[in-house]
């Protein structure tokens, strides 16, 4: 354009002096239509659903809207995982597309944002700017893998049967009263040959009953923040999900009630009657956030303060030194229940903490995050 009109004027050429502010008048246009779809573009990102299982894909929506005097080149969408929605150039016109979002681990995800970019119909002008993360959270539930149920011990009475609480039979043994014992648990017959006529007092005694233990299993999972690089600790971080939610699951399939411990800021415990309320448990399990460090120790007392309501406990953990070994034995030792590590490693890791582990007569198993089909 200047240099034809510089020609034109060195010339004198009417004709071309008028071509000249005429393709001027065209880049005007161009740029002003340009810069206004940028000014006025709107790029939104949508999620298609809540919950989605482990190694799926997600449809993210994408909508472009924009208002420019003039038809546009063209407003295109480059997503932060590098896909690319390219929209039409008319102007007061939405255009819809979707983009896909990869979950290859557990853990809550977003759909991310990116960078559009706007051109005029000539290609002249570009002109981009960076759309941010909608903030949409979308959970990636764990899958499961066949496991076998633990078999939870159950502590017998005193002559080899199992009684339940306050059976009508004869009571294990007798005791004096204290404040909250039930009336109907009192030992009449030796209450009334303690009472003194003279002194008119009475000295109440209670039955005492075995009782069994419930055949509860605990599924406590070590939630520390695994202590190696970040794509190794997404494996790790996935392995005991997914370790911790078949626990679960075989333990309904077999009958027996279960309490997912989940130690973190605080201890929280969830359950489920059955297997198609296990939804729950696994966005549970899929918020947890793996920041802190809970010593094994910790997680052992869980279970020994449990000892008197729970027949099984599993553990869940990505590593395990010969210290955490030795605070599962004395478990398995005092605690008269059963008591199974499920250890996230690959396969021939801590090949001398399980060996310890069975021979202490704590089940140990490994799980291995990186084995290809291991879930299901």
């Amino acid at each position: 354009m200047l240099t034809l009109g510089a020609i034109a004027l060195t010339m004198g050429s009417a004709l071309l002096l008028r071509i000249a502010v005429c393709m001027l008048v065209m880049l005007a246009c161009a740029f002003i239509t340009a810069f206004t779809a940028f000014l006025t573009v709107d790029v939104r990102v949508r999620a298609s659903g809540r919950t989605v299982q482990k190694g799926d894909s997600l449809n993210a929506g994408v909508s472009i809207r924009f208002f420019s005097p003039l038809p546009l080149g063209q407003a295109a969408f480059v997503s932060d995982s590098g896909q690319t929605v390219r929209s039409g150039g008319m102007p007061f016109v939405r255009y819809e597309s979707t983009v896909r979002v990869d979950c290859p681990h557990v853990g809550a995800v977003s759909p991310g944002g990116g960078t559009v970019f706007v051109t005029d119909m000539f290609n002249l002008f570009v002109f981009s700017r960076k759309v941010p993360d909608p903030g949409t959270q979308i959970l990636v539930l764990p899958k499961t893998y066949p496991t076998d149920a633990p078999k939870p011990e159950t502590r017998l009475a005193g002559n080899g049967e199992v009684r339940l609480q306050d059976d009508a039979s004869e009571p294990a043994d007798v005791r004096e009263w204290t404040e909250g014992d039930p009336l109907k648990r009192l030992h009449w017959k030796l209450t009334l040959k303690s009472l003194d006529p003279s002194k008119l007092n009475v000295k109440p005694f209670v039955k005492i009953y075995e009782e069994a233990a419930r055949p509860d299993v605990l599924v406590i999972p070590d939630l520390s923040q695994p202590d190696t690089a970040d794509e190794r600790a997404a494996f790790l971080r996935d392995g005991v999900c997914e370790s911790a939610l078949s626990v679960c699951r075989a333990a309904l399939e077999e009958g027996l009630p279960f309490r997912l411990i989940l130690c973190e800021d605080g201890i929280r415990e969830e359950s489920a009657e059955n297997v198609q309320n296990l939804q729950a448990v696994a966005e549970d399990l899929a918020k947890a956030r793996f920041d802190a460090f809970v010593p094994f120790e910790v997680l052992a007392a869980q279970a020994m303060r449990r000892v008197g309501t729970a027949g099984a406990a599993v553990f869940v953990t990505p590593s395990l030194n010969p210290r955490d070994a030795e605070a599962l034995s004395r478990l398995k030792t005092f605690c008269g229940m059963t008591v199974s590590v499920r250890l996230v490693a690959s396969k021939g890791s801590f090949q001398a903490q399980m060996a310890r582990l069975e021979a202490a007569g704590v089940d140990a198993q490994a799980y291995d995050p990186w084995g290809k089909g291991a879930a299901v």
